[in-house]
């Protein structure tokens, strides 16, 4: 089985963790603030992410952006859709969320970053 690890970020301070397998996650933060966006997601289990879609239309491509899309724990982009979702959710002029992806662990042992 493969686990991708993940540090959560608040203004370039680790805050945090995630730990996703094919459709499960789990974290540890001591901020309250992103325990509680992360514990909502948990419960709605999806996040909301975005995409771009390129139509014909008549004789013109048209791309259309920003195209909400459920992303669930099972997609292997949940964890980037979770991070930018930290980010919407606690939109804030000064402070910025990140989630970056700090290990590959397979059976236990570590394969990549």
């Amino acid at each position: 089985m493969i686990t991708l690890k993940y540090d959560i970020e608040k203004i370039n301070i680790k805050v945090g963790t995630i730990e996703w397998t094919d459709g499960d996650w789990k974290y540890e933060t001591q901020d309250d603030e992103i325990r509680s966006e992360l514990d909502a997601i948990r419960k709605e289990g999806k996040v909301t992410g975005y995409k771009s879609e390129t139509k014909e239309e008549g004789d013109a491509l048209v791309t259309y952006d920003f195209i909400p899309v459920d992303i669930f724990p099972d997609n292997s982009n949940f964890v980037e859709a979770v991070g930018h979702s930290l980010d919407r959710r606690l939109e804030d002029d000064v402070i910025y969320y990140d989630v970056s992806r700090t290990a590959i662990i397979e059976d236990g042992v570590k394969i990549g970053e």
